[in-house]
């Protein structure tokens, strides 16, 4: 693989010389992201990892999530709960009233959607976890939902099962964008596990057939072959997922695979990574390492 380094930022942001990326833009408004993408290529694309741990916390029958800010976010069946990226506690949500948390998107930190698909409601919640709005995909319309997820200028992408269909709505359940029907696109039947809007494209998770691939019009335009995951994160044009005890990336442009061993020892569950961190999910607790190459 060529190494390529990256050259001074424009005014305003952080020079720095880096091995195998090579970032073209530069802003204020999107300096954190950059230090992530910088940071996320760099750690796939060394072969060695030194871990340094940064806090443990006591964790039992919960899942996690991250943001691009770091943030770390334990998911219970009726709770939230936000710490940063040291492990501070900072936020709590709890909700008894419509049924255990599905999913919890957190692709926009400052707008973060929690879909309860026992009961199909969604809540939008601000970045202290304090609900700001709340939808009943029934009354909009919608019988049979398993994936919901915020689209990059604030509707919904859903997956519709019941018309087995794509589709991108607003608050008031309209049909803004919506793919073809699936069963005649597709042999096989696809059960969505997540949906993620990133950049142009939308990617629709089956954890048995793969990540489906679908313009900003929910036009169809491919399949990754990746199997038998159950979440993704998307990180400048990678995909990162967590499989057989290691984070495995998947470049979209070039279609290059790498992986990234875990500290030793560790058993690990799931795991994910933003910035300098790790974010290891075991048994009974949930670890926050760093890393250097």
């Amino acid at each position: 693989m060529p190494t390529q380094t990256i050259s001074t930022w424009a005014t305003g942001c952080t020079s720095k010389v880096m091995q195998f990326f090579q970032v073209k833009k530069c802003n204020l408004s999107t300096i954190g992201k950059i230090l992530l993408i910088v940071v996320v290529s760099f750690a796939f694309q060394a072969n060695a990892q030194s871990y340094e741990p940064v806090k443990s916390l006591p964790l039992s029958k919960a899942r996690i999530t991250t943001d691009y800010l770091g943030n770390l976010y334990t998911i219970s069946a009726f709770r939230i709960t936000k710490y940063d990226l040291n492990g501070k506690r900072l936020y709590l949500f709890e909700d008894y009233k419509n049924g255990s948390i599905w999913n919890v998107d957190v692709t926009n930190p400052m707008k973060i959607l929690v879909y309860y698909g026992d009961f199909m409601n969604v809540k939008v919640l601000d970045v202290t976890l304090s609900e700001m709005a709340s939808y009943s995909l029934n009354d909009l319309g919608f019988y049979s939902v398993s994936a919901v997820a915020l689209a990059r200028d604030d509707h919904f992408w859903i997956f519709d099962y019941a018309n087995f269909s794509l589709k991108k709505v607003n608050e008031n359940g309209e049909a803004l964008y919506k793919s073809e029907k699936f069963n005649l696109l597709f042999k096989e039947t696809v059960q969505a596990k997540q949906i993620i809007d990133y950049e142009n494209n939308v990617y629709l998770l089956d954890p048995v057939n793969g990540i489906y691939v679908f313009d900003r019009f929910a036009t169809y335009k491919k399949r990754i072959p990746i199997i038998g995951i159950e979440k993704m994160q998307i990180i400048q044009d990678v995909i990162v997922y967590f499989q057989e005890g290691v984070l495995r990336s998947y470049n979209i442009n070039d279609f290059i695979e790498e992986e990234m061993a875990l500290p030793e020892g560790v058993g690990a569950s799931y795991s994910e990574i933003q910035k300098d961190r790790v974010y290891i999910l075991e048994e009974d607790k949930v670890s926050i390492y760093t890393f250097k190459q």
